[in-house]
């Protein structure tokens, strides 16, 4: 009894097929990740969304300067003390005669 011989073709195939599952699921989280991390305030802190990939393993960010480092502990530890994210500090409330767009 022979040993059937794998296909090559059918094999690279798979491993296409297999990457481009694992790639788009990673855009979609990546998506994700980037639209949490602006709402946070701190998108800005890790230098923009182009500073933020998809890795061989999952996401990898990308260098940060001194001043940017800086930022994303000063935003986090204020997160963690329960101030809210700088967007949310920013809009202030209607005023009189005035309607909130949080009211649409």
């Amino acid at each position: 009894m022979t040993t059937p011989v794998p296909d090559p073709l059918a094999e690279a195939a798979a491993v296409v097929d297999e990457i481009g599952r694992h790639a788009d699921a990673l855009a979609s989280r990546r998506r994700r990740l980037l639209r949490s991390l602006r709402d946070l305030g701190l998108l800005d802190a890790l230098g923009g969304s182009h500073n933020i990939a998809i890795g061989d393993d999952g996401f990898e960010i990308g260098p940060l300067t001194s001043r940017q480092s800086d930022d994303l502990v000063r935003r986090t530890e204020d997160l963690a003390a329960g101030f809210p994210p700088p967007s949310v500090q920013r809009n202030a409330p209607a005023g009189p005669g005035q309607l909130s767009f949080d009211d649409f």
